[in-house]
């Protein structure tokens, strides 16, 4: 089996060798594929620089808002103390996981 697919890429071989003696068209055909390849990554890097500077200009925007005083010191605290909060109680579930917790009633029982 593996002679006959040896053979197979000889005759391969010496076909492409009468066809073209000088290698001209192997050349010509490596040189394409690897600028396709270049413009490929010319192109990638295009779009993700594109991407990424329009992710800066949203974060610039941000701060800007910010800086404008839409938001006031008051809110950004109460938005930064509400996340706190809230991943003070994720945190707290996932440390007593299995555990199930019964308030009774009121003020008193705390």
């Amino acid at each position: 089996m593996m002679v006959l697919a040896s053979e197979k890429v000889v005759q391969q071989a010496r076909l492409i060798a009468e066809a073209d003696p000088h290698g001209f068209t192997i050349t010509l055909v490596s040189i394409a594929l690897v600028f396709l390849v270049l413009l490929m990554l010319c192109c990638l890097y295009t779009l993700s620089g594109e991407y990424f500077k329009h992710r800066h200009s949203m974060r610039t925007r941000w701060r800007e808002i910010t800086r404008e005083g839409k938001l006031s010191d008051e809110e950004i605290a109460a938005a930064t103390y509400a996340l706190y909060l809230y991943g003070q109680e994720k945190q707290q579930h996932d440390r007593e996981s299995g555990v199930i917790t019964i308030r009774r009633g009121g003020a008193q029982s705390r």
